[in-house]
């Protein structure tokens, strides 16, 4: 799957899974941080590349828009137009466009960069993924093994590769 390459190859996947899981990432085992690392991107990859693929066939591909320095890195912006099919515009002319603003977050690791969070309108992934994943967590009674059996079923076909 190209998605789940590129996510490998552009994507700081253990920098994002430890922030994601938050506090309990250092309450977790050893084996329970390996288990939810594989867990955390076969649903990134099954969550994610669905929606993508939507962007994709709305026809127009992503436009930079700008980047700059941060101080823990750099930020690329970007924007989609995605193609609203709710029909004409008022006055009749053709799709509604819908213009998507997405922030890159990227910080130097080795000599290239790698990308760390992505913010789609001001939503920033990586805190809306931690805040529903530790939310999980907590209802489980602060258990992180809840956490990766919840994830074992919501992503039951996306297997390591």
């Amino acid at each position: 799957m190209r998605f789940r390459q590129l996510f490998r190859a552009d994507f700081d996947i253990p920098g994002i899974a430890r922030f994601v899981l938050g506090p309990y990432w250092r309450l977790a085992s050893p084996a329970q941080q390996q288990e939810f690392l594989a867990l955390f991107e076969n649903y990134i990859i099954q969550t994610f590349s669905g929606r993508l693929s939507q962007y994709a066939e709305s026809g127009d591909a992503p436009r930079v828009t700008g980047s700059r320095l941060d101080p823990e890195g750099a930020v690329v912006s970007s924007q989609i137009n995605l193609a609203n099919g709710g029909g004409p515009r008022a006055g009749g002319h053709g799709p509604t466009v819908l213009p998507i603003r997405v922030d890159w977050h990227l910080t130097a690791q080795n000599g290239s960069y790698k990308i760390n969070d992505v913010v789609v309108d001001g939503i920033s992934m990586a805190v809306t993924q931690r805040s529903e994943f530790t939310s999980a967590i907590e209802r489980q009674g602060g258990q992180v093994q809840a956490l990766l059996a919840t994830l074992h079923q919501q992503t039951p076909s996306a297997l390591p590769q």
